[in-house]
């Protein structure tokens, strides 16, 4: 069970975030106590604020924040314990879900957010995509003007299982990034289509002692940062394996002065297709 004292969404029979009947605490402020949603939330105007943000907690939570709908989160977790399930659906030009500090899509249970319509999921620091060892998270974000933004790092499969695909025409930033970060973690970024881009700023490791893959396909272009390293280092008895792939007309993998392929892991870049 949550801790005493969170708000809980659901008391109510509505679906809208503002009704203050739906939330145990009332409608959440940026100072309440943390929010939790087991069920389903609808954002669909702007000026949504929470602490910390928990959609699926223990159980099944899915939030929309749509038509223009803005929500603004001290932090956010998506699927917070094993076993849970997080779903987050942004859709549309003006809306959009913003993290003060950090986001855990996957944070140990099945995480997933979807960006359309030209929505934004905009991470003022640190982005964890699997966060834990069961935690499997993915970010998904399609079509001209979806934005999944990380001012800070980002682990995809940091300790667990993450995905982040990017796909016609939708962009990604970040500081630094590392795909597959830790000896369990897993992770795969997919830039697809042209239009499709991640301008990383920071070193950019792909199995940094994981296991890591970045794929650039069918036009879409990656701008890498400072540095770069696929198979960085050893992963207890398993060694790290770092992967790039880019395939197809148009794809552009745009690296620094420096890039290390298999360090003391396993590196592997493929081109192929033009």
């Amino acid at each position: 069970a949550a801790p005493a004292g969170w708000n809980k969404w659901g008391v109510g029979n509505s679906i809208i975030w503002f009704q203050a009947s739906n939330w145990s605490g009332g409608v959440p402020t940026a100072t309440s106590a943390a929010a939790y949603i087991d069920g389903f939330s609808r954002v669909e105007s702007p000026g949504a604020v929470s602490n910390h943000l928990h959609v699926g907690y223990e159980g099944t939570g899915t939030l929309d924040v749509i038509n223009g709908g803005t929500l603004t989160s001290s932090t956010i977790f998506m699927a917070t314990q094993a076993g849970s399930t997080g779903q987050a659906n942004i859709d549309g030009a003006d809306s959009f879900w913003r993290s003060n500090t950090t986001i855990g899509v996957g944070h140990a249970g099945t995480g997933r957010v979807t960006i359309t319509g030209g929505g934004a999921l905009d991470i003022r620091t640190d982005s964890y995509i699997g966060a834990t060892p069961t935690g499997n998270g993915t970010v998904y974000a399609t079509g001209d003007g979806s934005r999944f933004l990380t001012g800070g790092n980002l682990f995809v499969g940091n300790e667990g299982v993450g995905l982040v695909s990017m796909q016609a025409g939708a962009d990604m930033t970040s500081g630094s990034a590392y795909v597959g970060n830790t000896a369990t973690g897993n992770g795969t970024v997919e830039i697809t289509g042209a239009g499709s881009t991640w301008v990383n700023s920071g070193s950019l490791v792909i199995g940094s002692t994981g296991t890591g893959t970045v794929k650039v396909l069918d036009g879409g272009s990656v701008t890498a940062g400072t540095f770069i390293a696929l198979g960085r280092l050893p992963a207890g008895a398993a060694r790290s394996s770092g992967t790039l792939i880019v395939d197809g007309p148009g794809s552009q993998f745009t690296g620094s002065t420096q890039m290390v392929v298999g360090g003391s892991g396993d590196g592997t870049v493929q081109i192929s297709n033009g």
